[in-house]
């Protein structure tokens, strides 16, 4: 059998497509590649003018074990990181490397968030209320009461903090600090620079103090100077 045979030989049809060529190009280098043909892509991102740029790696912070997963990490401080998982909210000092409990029985949660807001931090966990989260130094041998909104110093140390709360049991007592500097020893004069003097009762340490006047949240936020929060009612916001 002989085929059928024109005169004119054969003709071609070229087709051109914008698509894809098929398969890996195994080739050129990786940088050199378009973004857009990439099937898979590690440690780099592509930036809006289609070049490539190296993803900047993860860094491991600290090492805590537990079952739970972290729910939320914020910093507090230039030292302090809070964070919480489970039913515990927990702090880890870089200085340190080392975890403090601060509250270990919320309820269990998976909306368990929480914010710096000032020198406080709030939690919430969308079932109880929201818990205020504060630095506090307890005092004794009081021989002049402090004055809130001065300053904190260490008379050893030389530790400085602002005093945001005072409560006053007489002799003995327990203030709230904020802006804290350096670190404060245990037994050493703490004046304020007016007429307020103890010694200190310890080191610093974390007081968790429920709102009792807020209702359970999964969200908070700072914006400006206030703080807002969702509430159980649908679409309402309540802020401070």
């Amino acid at each position: 059998y002989i085929g059928i045979q024109s005169k004119g030989g054969a003709s071609r049809t070229q087709a051109r497509s914008l698509t894809p060529t098929k398969g890996l190009d195994l080739r050129d280098l990786p940088q050199l590649l378009k973004p857009e043909l990439a099937i898979k892509m590690v440690n780099y991102i592509s930036d809006a003018n289609g070049r490539l740029k190296k993803r900047r790696g993860i860094e491991e912070l600290f090492d805590e074990g537990g079952t739970d997963p972290i729910a939320f990490i914020e910093k507090f401080t230039a030292d302090l990181f809070i964070f919480g998982y489970g039913t515990t909210v927990a702090a880890y000092s870089i200085a340190d490397d080392a975890v403090t409990d601060i509250k270990t029985n919320f309820t269990d949660s998976d909306a368990l968030t929480g914010v710096r807001y000032g020198d406080y931090f709030f939690v919430s966990n969308g079932i109880e209320k929201i818990w205020r989260i504060s630095r506090t130094l307890d005092y004794d041998a009081q021989t002049g009461n402090y004055s809130t909104g001065n300053i904190l110093t260490g008379g050893t140390s030389g530790a400085t903090a602002i005093i945001l709360e005072d409560s006053d049991s007489g002799v003995t007592g327990t203030l709230t600090l904020g802006n804290i500097s350096g670190t404060f020893q245990d037994g050493e004069l703490l004046t304020d620079g007016g007429t307020g003097s103890a010694d200190a009762d310890g080191t610093l340490g974390y007081a968790s103090t429920e709102v009792t006047d807020s209702s359970p949240a999964t969200v908070l936020r700072v914006i400006g100077a206030r703080l807002f929060a969702n509430t159980i009612t649908p679409g309402e916001v309540k802020y401070s």
